[in-house]
């Protein structure tokens, strides 16, 4: 077990405890091996929306690199507020595969790292 992603995964899963927009959650998943990691998060919101995020994550030795996320954000009738992932499905856009989808009909391409705790961040504030 990698000692190192094991840490960044339990620093998630004290945000989530620590975080005020979050009613409950369920971890899914959270797989730990020498080299990388898996965890996959539910969360239902204090305004009845929900929170999935899905982490693939890899110990280069030098840092942890993402390589395959997804953090959605979404309305309790299923509609998507935020989500952002790196999955190869809009290839036309600048610094694909990261994109940014702005409800059900917007995707913006998406440069900036991806991280779990800037996008909690952002929902915790929406929900102030």
């Amino acid at each position: 077990m990698n000692k190192r992603i094991l840490q960044y995964f339990n620093e998630i899963e004290a945000r989530l405890i620590e975080c005020s927009a979050i009613l409950s959650f369920q971890m899914i998943r959270k797989d730990i091996s020498k080299n990388d990691g898996k965890i996959r998060v539910k969360a239902a919101l204090m305004n009845g929306s929900a929170f999935e995020c899905f982490l693939y994550i890899k110990d280069t030795g030098y840092e942890i690199q993402t390589l395959k996320y997804s953090f959605h954000w979404q309305n309790p009738d299923g509609t998507t507020i935020r989500r952002l992932d790196n999955a190869p499905h809009h290839l036309h856009l600048p610094n694909a595969p990261h994109h940014l989808h702005i409800g059900n009909d917007i995707v913006e391409s998406f440069s900036e790292n991806p991280d779990f705790f800037t996008f909690l961040d952002h929902i915790e504030i929406s929900l102030r």
